[in-house]
Formats: C-alpha cells, sequence, structure tokens
C-alpha cells in the first residue's frame, strides 16, 4: 500500500464538521477533541441512529505544503445520505487523488510527501481541502503498524 497515489471516482457526501481548537487552544487539544467529536455523534445518533458514517480529519493546503501534516482543527462525519439535522455540507462527487498511510499517524507526512509529489510530476491541481479517514485503527489491532489511514483530495479538472 506505500506505493503511489490513484485515483478514485466518488460519490457526493455529505459533511456535518465542528471545530476542535483555535492555534491559539492547542494546548487544550486532547480534552475538547473528544468531547466535541461526541457532541458531534450525539446530535447525529439522536436524529438518526441507524446512519452510516465515518469519521474524517481535515488538513489543508497550505499546512501540507509547508511540512505541517498534524494540524488538526477540525473533524467531521462523512455520511452517504442525508441526515435529519442541519448544516450538512455537500463534498462533490468527482475524480479524487487517494492515498493509503499504513502506520502510526505520526508518519503519515510521508504519504503527504507522495501525494505532493505525484501532483508535481502529473501537473496536477487539487483543492486545498485533505480528508483523512481511519481505514484500519485502534478499534481495529492495537499494533499502530498495522493502522491505514486513507488520505484523498479532490482534483479539479
Amino acid at each position: 500500500m506505500r506505493n503511489r497515489p490513484i485515483f478514485q471516482k466518488l460519490k457526493s457526501r455529505l459533511i456535518r464538521t465542528v471545530t476542535i481548537f483555535t492555534e491559539r487552544q492547542s494546548q487544550i487539544l486532547i480534552s475538547l477533541f473528544p468531547k466535541n467529536l461526541n457532541k458531534l455523534i450525539s446530535l447525529l445518533q439522536k436524529t438518526n441512529p441507524y446512519l452510516d458514517y465515518d469519521i474524517a480529519y481535515f488538513q489543508y493546503g497550505k499546512n501540507v505544503e509547508h511540512g505541517i501534516y498534524d494540524a488538526y482543527d477540525n473533524v467531521a462525519l462523512l455520511m452517504g445520505q442525508k441526515p435529519a439535522i442541519k448544516n450538512c455540507q455537500i463534498l462533490p462527487a468527482g475524480k479524487y487523488l487517494t492515498a493509503y498511510h499504513v502506520g502510526h499517524w505520526n508518519t503519515i507526512g510521508e504519504t503527504y510527501e507522495r501525494m505532493l509529489n505525484y501532483k508535481k510530476q502529473h501537473q496536477l491541481k487539487t483543492s486545498d481541502l485533505y480528508i483523512e479517514y481511519d481505514v484500519v485503527n485502534n478499534f481495529i489491532t492495537k499494533n499502530e503498524n498495522e493502522f491505514v489511514t486513507k488520505v484523498e483530495v479532490a482534483i479539479i479538472e
């Protein structure tokens, strides 16, 4: 899974986001993150108890291009169908550059660097929003070397 990024044609997906912390509040990330994520999941489960979702994290292109791969200040729930809550946004359907990172998230920079190199070599223009979500995490394995994270960014044509 550590080879070059791939293209995927994805359907549109609905997202509901919450800001976890601002830069000034970054010292309290550990306490705010679970609290805000739980609020978001509780809201969804209250209105749509059987709705499937993935938890996703955003990285912004300006950070990625400067080698900052851990600026986790937003979390989102990706849903395949519209929930009964307001303020959902839609991730557009389209072509996405997709890469998989195997291992602990603190080495995810390697995957972003592969994506950036691929974009440069193939002269691709992409959106500024990189989306990460777990494929294999600590609910599936306790071995951090077996974690798999999917990273995707929309290609602008």
